[in-house]
């Protein structure tokens, strides 16, 4: 028998546990080992397990010791009883003699085939007294098969649960690591009871362990701990059931285990790492009185390095609970322990800290050579410190170089990340000329998100003063998805804003602007970023949205800035939308409000404009020539042309003479001709109108948009849509505003339909409808638009649209045309219920335009 080993001398140091990180404090590890150890030894307890059962009868030692050979068998294979059918089981020499004796007559005189019963368990326990014999002499692999054929032959047979366990011992002895692991789980499948089930259910433990699989193991290590009965083995299993809780995170489980553990009195090696782990626990858990009291405890058990380790994190709650003067306290006790090892640098930093928090600047420099004389491991950041002290005391300069030295000795250290931040905030205060190419290069290598977040603010103010739009967007969109202070966040999402509408996404800078307003709607930048955001509005053609903006400015910011830039907006929409009394009002507002504005001569032209286009020359004068004045570069020529006309149209040929003399903006006389040949149009005499056009458009400059769109409608009802595309493609160069742009395009796409082109024409008139949602506008483009839709066939979506005209709109000229239409298209589509139903509607509203239209062809 060999000697028995204990408990406590297997798990000799391997017995550790593993602290937590304290919030705010240094992060404090153990490494300490995970697994148990490797089995190349059956540990002394084990030797405690019941002893082989003694043979009842010896081999004379005349007869050999048969070997069987093992049957191979894996673990998905039924075992039968024998390794023989019933018909082939031979005979064993009987022992004493030389040869097999002659089977013997029972009493009714019959001779067995098969041994008797008595001969089975005879023959079981020398079998297993054979294999026990090989194991105790340690010839496993001789051993093994002698086990087997025990346990093939004699399933029910006493002595089962230890030939189970010493199989698997055998193997795992041997390296057979899988079949030793497959007979510790078959041991523990047919054994839940005895010291050979608690010793299988502990050897099956130590592959769970190791292999991380703590729940399972720790239902073995509970396995064990119950069937054993030997004090030192409970502790033990109990131990690592409490560390596979540990793991597992079952915080309330594990400390109830770990009390457990220190529950057993006496001699107990597990006491210390119980109470250490308890500790780590409660801080895990929260609860930093408890851990804090545990382990000021535990700290008072000596000078040991776990004591040490006990008082450091002791510390570190204690400053996490306000209790600095302890923590201190704690920190000093164990830099003055001598065995404090790892744990001492520790302390110092500790120490470092609450110097750091409390101010002590001064005292943190004069340890510069004290952090010197500190391990390669903590020096940086004891380092980082002194020159973050330095950097307080605005000693900028000794603070990069300090910088300097983290980043030259110690690049891959952790605090290596916040000195590269640090660094450039040195540079910032020193005004260092290189701090745009230094910041690229910190965004190359840092790690630390608060110190990138920081990093790239910096990047995208350089990029914002250098007007790259694009660029600084990026940035701070990017920023925006990090975690930033009020402050900067406002900051960002402002400039992100500004950003997109540079770079011309107007509807993503309204949506930012909106945001900014809803988190920070107090903010000195609010009247600013609603202003911004009714111009992006503005931008996007959201009218309506951008006016209730500018009279939401008016409300509460009067007499700012922005109040006069949202009167100046206000009325140039109302301008663009040809909505004239408002746009007047909006503009005398202004005038009235903001004299001096910058806007005056903007606004002086727009009113005369407005009062020429009311043909109330006389008041549209006054306002053009103070625009004039104002202006001349801006207004000079537009202005000076609506006066001519003014006074044109009041027969004031002195006054237009006087000056025409001036004029600089083209030939007057064209424009007369002009004006006459726009009448023609208008009167549908597009012949006469396209005899007056054609000679002036021999030199381009001298036509007006007006003289272009004239020219090509004219042309387009005379169907000479070839010669229409030439002066329709000049009115659509200048066309700038909505309805300009409508009518031209109304124009190019009945140039592609009557060029039998329906296809190209009917996007162009989805154009139209979009920049014309409402008015005869529309009502024209969407005849147009069945035209084109009858022109491909589609007779049925023809008459829809026309049939919308006259839903949406009642003129005498469009209308009764538009139902018309419908009524033919509905014929064509067949829909002859449909088609009266237009014809009744064209009858009852428009009975004139009847007389002198031909009713449609009805199909029979």
């Amino acid at each position: 028998m060999r000697a028995k080993l204990t408990a406590v001398a297997f798990f000799a140091g391997l017995i550790a546990a593993s602290g937590q990180p304290v919030s705010g404090e240094p992060e404090i590890r153990r490494a300490l080992p995970v697994n148990t150890p490797a089995p190349t030894e059956m540990p002394g307890w084990m030797d405690r397990l019941p002893a082989p059962t003694p043979a009842r009868r010896e081999v004379p030692a005349a007869t050999p010791i048969p070997v069987a050979t093992p049957i191979p068998m894996d673990a998905a294979t039924p075992r039968p009883s024998s390794p023989y059918t019933p018909s082939e089981q031979p005979f064993r020499p009987a022992p004493g003699g030389e040869g097999a004796q002659a089977p013997q007559p029972d009493e009714s005189g019959s001779i067995r085939i098969a041994p008797s019963s008595g001969q089975i368990v005879d023959q079981a326990r020398g079998q297993l007294e054979l294999a026990n014999s090989l194991y105790s002499r340690k010839m496993y692999d001789l051993a093994i098969p002698e086990y087997e054929k025990f346990l093939i032959s004699s399933s029910p047979a006493e002595g089962r649960d230890g030939a189970l366990f010493r199989l698997a011992e055998c193997h795992r002895m041997l390296g057979n690591t899988p079949s030793a692991r497959s007979g510790y789980e078959k041991l523990v499948m047919e054994f839940q009871k005895g010291e050979f089930a608690g010793a299988g259910a502990y050897r099956l433990g130590e592959f769970l362990f190791g292999e991380k699989n703590y729940e399972a193991a720790n239902t073995q290590f509970q396995n064990a701990a119950r069937e054993s009965k030997d004090g030192e083995v409970r502790l033990t299993a109990l131990y690592f059931s409490a560390r596979s809780l540990d793991y597992l995170k079952q915080d309330k489980e594990a400390l109830d285990a770990y009390k457990s553990v220190l529950a057993v009195p006496g001699k107990n090696p597990y006491r210390d790492h119980a109470l250490m782990a308890t500790a780590d626990i409660a801080s895990r858990d929260g609860d930093k009185e408890a851990a804090l009291a545990a382990y000021e405890d535990l700290g008072k058990s000596g000078k040991s390095a776990m004591a040490v380790e006990a008082a450091v994190k002791a510390a570190a709650l204690a400053s996490d609970l306000g209790q600095k003067e302890k923590a201190a306290a704690l920190f000093e006790k164990a830099i003055d322990n001598p065995d404090g090892g790892d744990w001492k640098s520790v302390a110092v930093i500790g120490l470092m800290r609450l110097r750091y928090q409390a101010s002590s600047y001064k005292a943190l420099v004069d340890m510069a050579a004290a952090a010197d004389q500190l391990p390669a491991d903590t020096r940086p950041e004891a380092l980082q410190i002194i020159a973050a002290s330095h950097r307080q005391l605005g000693n900028n300069l000794e603070a990069r170089r300090t910088y300097d030295r983290i980043l030259k000795e110690f690049p891959d250290s952790a605090p290596s990340d916040d000195a590269r931040y640090q660094r450039l905030v040195s540079l910032y205060a020193l005004k260092d000329k290189n701090l745009s190419a230094e910041v690229d290069a910190f965004l190359e290598k840092t790690t630390n998100p608060k110190e990138r977040t920081q990093a790239l603010l910096l990047k995208a103010e350089t990029l914002f003063k250098q007007a790259d739009y694009a660029g600084a967007g990026k940035v701070y969109e990017g920023l925006l998805s990090r975690e930033l202070a009020d402050d900067l966040r406002a900051d960002a999402l402002y400039k992100l804003a500004w950003c997109l509408a540079n770079t011309g996404d107007h509807p993503a800078a309204s949506s930012v602007y909106t945001e900014f307003l809803q988190k920070f709607p107090d903010h000195k930048l609010a009247a600013t970023a609603l202003a911004q955001r009714a111009l992006s509005k503005q931008e996007s053609k959201a009218f309506d949205s951008a006016i209730e903006d500018f009279d939401l400015i008016a409300e509460k910011y009067p007499g700012t800035k922005e109040h006069e830039l949202a009167l100046q907006q206000k009325a140039l929409i109302f301008g663009q939308l040809k909505k004239y009394p408002e746009m007047t009002q909006a503009f005398e507002k202004l005038l009235a409000d903001f004299p001096k504005s910058a806007a005056a001569a903007q606004a002086n032209f727009w009113l005369g404009w407005a009062a020429f286009e009311q043909k109330d020359y006389k008041a549209a004068i006054p306002k053009l020539e103070t625009a004039r004045t104002l202006d001349a570069a801006q207004y000079g020529e537009r202005a000076s042309l609506r006066i001519i006309l003014s006074y044109y149209y009041m027969e004031d040929r002195e006054s237009v003479a006087r000056e025409a003399a001036n004029y600089k903006g083209g030939n007057l006389p064209a424009e007369i001709t002009l004006w006459l040949a726009s009448r023609l149009v208008d009167e549908g005499s597009y012949a006469k109108a396209e005899a007056l056009l054609l000679p002036l458009a021999s030199n381009p400059a001298a036509l007006t948009p007006d003289a272009w769109i004239n020219l090509g409608e004219s042309e387009i009802r005379l169907g000479k849509f070839q010669e229409a595309r030439g002066p329709i493609d000049k009115f659509l160069e200048t066309a700038r505003d909505s309805a300009t742009r409508a009518r031209g395009l109304m124009a190019s796409a009945q140039i592609h339909l009557g060029m039998k082109d329906p296809a190209q024409a009917a996007p162009v008139v989805e154009e139209v409808l979009l920049l014309q949602p409402e008015g005869r506008l529309n009502a024209e483009a969407r005849i147009l638009q069945g035209d084109i839709q009858l022109a491909q066939g589609n007779a049925d979506a023809a008459a829809r649209s026309y049939m919308t005209v006259a839903v949406l709109l009642d003129d005498p000229a469009i209308t009764p045309r538009a139902l018309q239409k419908a009524a033919n298209a509905y014929q064509r589509s067949n829909n002859r219920f449909e088609a009266e139903k237009a014809l009744a509607q064209l009858r009852e509203k428009y009975p004139d335009f009847q007389k002198s239209s031909k009713p449609p062809k009805t199909k029979s």
